[in-house]
């Protein structure tokens, strides 16, 4: 989870009552939209890199090496930490779409 931080105040033009986030430094931004799945099952792997993943659209699995697995996207959890960047890594299984996922590289020495 992100911290917010703990001042919570009016923000926007509207004047919302807000909680934010500190900035999160990153060294890109990528938005992928899957329009038609592939025709084959995913693979074990790792991340190339650190990265943020939000699940605006559509809906997946992704199962980590110890066996847990969690659902993102539509009506499940909206963002992930991808860090596992060695070892075997995890499997991503594709539920419901079209998908959009948004990846934010970050550096190895940032804490959420």
């Amino acid at each position: 989870n992100i911290r917010l931080t703990t001042e919570i105040g009016p923000f926007g033009s509207a004047g919302s009552l807000s909680a934010i986030a500190e900035p999160i430094p990153s060294l890109s931004v990528t938005i992928r939209e899957v329009r038609e799945e592939g025709r084959r099952p995913g693979v074990w792997h790792p991340y190339a890199r650190r990265r943020l993943e939000f699940f605006p659209t559509g809906l997946c699995e992704i199962e980590a090496s110890d066996g847990e697995i969690r659902r993102f996207g539509v009506g499940a959890e909206q963002m992930l930490l991808g860090d596992d960047t060695d070892g075997k890594g995890h499997l991503f299984r594709p539920l419901a779409g079209p998908r959009t996922t948004i990846f934010i590289d970050v550096p190895d020495d940032w804490q959420p």
